[in-house]
């Protein structure tokens, strides 16, 4: 079993691009509805990636609770996030996935809530229209006032922090984003400033590099945050995972 204290927050880091045969293996540990899910995916790309995902997302739960990954139950809150469902004498494990491209992004906590968000940055689909429908007037200010070439990672970072906070609390985008309010400036750190459940949560940034955007939020201000690389073929074999 995985430790993890609760004022840690682990986040998993993982590559998605997986050779066929690994794909096909992931495929196994998927409960029925997740394989039905997959099959309806119209691109290989998109099948091979939400495959690695949830095979990824159930490997990593089932090695901090020490059970079979395909022997875990999950249930699906009123807005789409989904809960592992566990004994009433087990404490909760909080998590939260998301993946963009060919990464996928994990963040699990003992202690409340988590949300994440990763984005890959895509300059040409950021508008003035888009800017103004996601952000608040000060947003907008702020990012009016940057460098023409920190636009897009500014808007990117405005997007996966709201998206990240919004996918916490499990209200998803049923939240207007105009309800939120973020910093966005790509040059300072990430900050919650208005949001409907108040100053009790945190928004951090992940560096994913310059290609993307990743951002963490959780109901605990001062949890300290620990990246792990996640390796599909480490967990097929079971050997080296982090805290055995």
């Amino acid at each position: 079993m995985i430790p993890l204290d609760p004022g840690t927050i682990h986040v998993w880091c993982g590559s998605l691009d997986l050779r066929a045969a690994l794909v096909s293996d992931s495929a196994l540990l998927l409960s029925p509805e997740e394989r039905d899910r997959a099959a309806q995916l119209i691109f290989s790309s998109d099948y091979r990636c939400f495959v690695a995902a949830h095979a990824m997302l159930r490997q990593v739960l089932g090695a901090y609770l020490g059970v079979d990954p395909i022997a875990l139950l999950f249930d699906v809150g009123p807005h789409g996030k989904p809960t592992l469902r566990v004994r009433p004498s087990e404490d909760p494990l909080h998590f939260n996935l998301s993946h963009s491209g060919e990464t996928a992004l994990l963040a699990v906590s003992r202690n409340g809530p988590v949300g994440i968000d990763i984005e890959q940055i895509c300059p040409e689909i950021v508008t003035w229209s888009l800017v103004q429908a996601v952000c608040v007037q000060s947003e907008i200010e702020q990012f009016s006032a940057l460098p023409e070439a920190l636009l897009p990672r500014a808007f990117f970072n405005c997007w996966t922090r709201k998206e990240a906070y919004l996918k916490g609390i499990g209200e998803g985008l049923t939240v207007s984003l105009k309800n939120i309010e973020v910093s966005l400036d790509p040059r300072l750190p990430a900050s919650l400033l208005r949001a409907p459940t108040g100053n009790s949560w945190s928004i951090h940034d992940l560096d994913m590099g310059p290609q993307a955007c990743a951002a963490v939020a959780a109901n605990q201000p001062n949890a300290r945050r620990v990246l792990i690389e996640w390796d599909a073929e480490t967990f097929a074999h079971g050997a080296s995972l982090p805290g055995r």
